[in-house]
């Protein structure tokens, strides 16, 4: 890591000097990472296990109307002390798919690379 301080000498990638040693040059390059990725990734642990169930429950074969019975029966409420039902499965299958979606999208490209000789 270079100090502000630190004086550099810009180089061309064909002007590299053969008799230095490579502590003596500095590499700078722009990274642009895009990401459509949640900056907050927490879930509430009681909420993330009525989600974790939905999903098992889904990927078991039960219908949004089946898993919706199934936690009323278990007394398992929406998070505001509802009943769950059907429309409300779909919308929060959707909503975690869309979520797991955004947490792996994301994008990282190397730009411009600069060598400086260190004066």
């Amino acid at each position: 890591m270079t100090h502000d301080s630190e004086k550099l000498i810009p180089l061309d990638w064909n002007q590299f000097p053969l008799d230095r040693s490579w502590k003596e040059v500095v590499v700078k390059f722009d990274v642009t990472v895009t990401t459509k990725s949640l900056s907050l990734n927490l879930i509430p642990d009681d909420q993330g296990n009525r989600h974790e169930l939905i999903m098992k429950l889904h990927k078991d074969g039960l219908s949004d109307r089946e898993i919706s019975e199934y936690l009323n029966d278990c007394n398992i409420l929406t998070p505001t002390g509802l009943e769950y039902y059907p429309k409300l499965i779909w919308e929060t299958r959707k909503k975690l798919k869309n979520r797991e979606k955004r947490r792996k999208d994301y994008d990282v490209q190397m730009g411009r690379m600069s060598f400086y000789l260190k004066k």
